[in-house]
């Protein structure tokens, strides 16, 4: 079987004919084809050591089309004993993107694994519909896309659950345009629904909070708030009734409904709001400086802890949110 992919660009197009795993038909190399610098899944040719299409960079690693392989180890092994740590898209490359870097994980805690075939959408049975909705969702714009490419650290992983609006008020979301949804560590998102449940006085609740690492650590040298490095899995949590009340009965209308949760089946005004929940808080997965207070700048150079900033004053807030505005813009013009 072969792979066919047209590729455009202003006024000239190109069209490359490619077997299953990438490797290009040489007798079918149309002119104009060495003019693009990406091929197979979208990706980054490297010509230069391997060859004309041989050879791509997804970024994490190098993919050769010749083999249908990576040519360096999954660092994701342990969570695919099943699948040798050089195989690429679980030998399926038909059916499967294999999406480099950060891991959407499933209700069974492995790796959620989608494609779209024939236009619609096609989910490993670990996908549940919250995140059926967010993938689709991220992906229905240019900028969902970015940000879903963006998270890319081979050893960290996301998973999406549904959040209350009781929870919501627990993690103290401040009153804004997108207040649907929040992105934090897994331990602390697990703590913080433990005081939801038996309050902060609990016994147990106290000895987990001494027990939690720092997720954010000041930066004496820059001024600025770092992401705790030890941190590997973290939650995007999205609260479906905060969204809008157009939903029926709420989460259960997305998260019990029939079939794929696919953001296309929903109202515009539902889609645009959720994409932008969702964009938001994929932002901020990959923001890597947060300024929660003023910085003090001392005699010798360095920073100190000042007075807390405002949620609407702080810088990667308000970039998140920018980013946020321009997806819900992209769907609705779309």
């Amino acid at each position: 079987m072969r792979n066919l992919a047209l590729q455009n660009t202003f006024q000239t197009s190109a069209l490359e004919c490619r077997w299953t795993y990438g490797m290009g038909i040489k007798s079918r190399a149309f002119q104009g084809f060495r003019e693009y610098r990406v091929g197979f899944n979208g990706m980054e040719k490297d010509d230069e050591i391997s060859g004309e299409g041989n050879s791509y960079d997804f970024g994490a690693r190098i993919y050769d089309s010749r083999l249908g392989r990576w040519m360096s180890i999954d660092k994701q092994v342990s969570k695919f004993p099943q699948y040798s740590p050089y195989c690429a898209f679980i030998n399926s490359p038909i059916y499967v993107m294999d999406f480099d870097g950060n891991v959407i994980i499933g209700t069974d805690g492995k790796a959620v694994v989608w494609a779209v075939v024939d236009g619609k959408y096609q989910f490993s049975k670990n996908a549940d519909k919250l995140t059926q909705l967010y993938i689709t969702g991220m992906n229905a714009t240019d900028e969902g896309k970015i940000y879903l490419k963006k998270m890319e650290a081979p050893d960290i992983d996301v998973q999406i659950v549904y959040l209350s609006k009781e929870a919501v008020a627990s993690f103290g979301k401040e009153e804004g345009k997108y207040t649907a949804g929040v992105a934090e560590s897994k331990q602390h998102f697990e703590w913080r629904l433990k005081v939801l449940e038996k309050g902060s006085a609990d016994p147990g609740v106290q000895d987990d909070f001494l027990n939690l690492p720092e997720q954010y650590t000041f930066n004496e040298k820059t001024g600025k708030s770092d992401i705790n490095p030890e941190i590997k899995s973290f939650v995007i949590g999205i609260n479906i009734e905060g969204i809008g009340s157009e939903t029926t009965n709420g989460e259960d209308y997305i998260l019990y409904s029939f079939g794929v949760a696919d953001i296309k089946s929903f109202s515009d005004e539902f889609a645009k709001v959720f994409i932008a929940t969702a964009v938001e808080e994929s932002v901020h997965i990959t923001q890597t400086e947060f300024d929660f207070v003023k910085a003090v700048k001392q005699d010798n150079g360095t920073f100190t802890e000042g007075a807390p900033i405002p949620y609407e004053n702080r810088k990667f807030e308000n970039e998140a949110h920018k980013v946020a505005d321009k997806a819900a813009t992209q769907y609705k013009n779309k």
